[in-house]
């Protein structure tokens, strides 16, 4: 039952900030969508140039749910939210 106390108020949060709108919401969301779209679009990694850790690894996971779902900033956005809540 704990669990749910603390899984609660995280959803109202998430749905508070609408986080299902296709459009960016922080000054870097671009910055790690743009090597996503890259590397579907042309199968190489491209960091950009803006001043992000390299997170290899969110990049891999995002561009593996992109390839299956589609590349958009709705399932982005979607896929970070599932992977809080594990």
């Amino acid at each position: 039952m704990r669990k749910y106390l603390i899984i609660v108020p995280f959803l109202l949060a998430v749905f508070l900030t609408h986080p299902f709108g296709n459009v960016f919401y922080g000054g870097d969301d671009w910055g790690y969508a743009w090597p996503i779209g890259n590397l579907l679009a042309g199968g190489k990694l491209i960091l950009s140039k803006v001043p992000i850790a390299p997170a290899i690894p969110q990049i891999l996971y995002a561009t593996f749910v992109s390839y299956v779902f589609g590349f958009s900033l709705r399932i982005l956005n979607l896929s970070i939210i599932i992977i809080a809540l594990i």
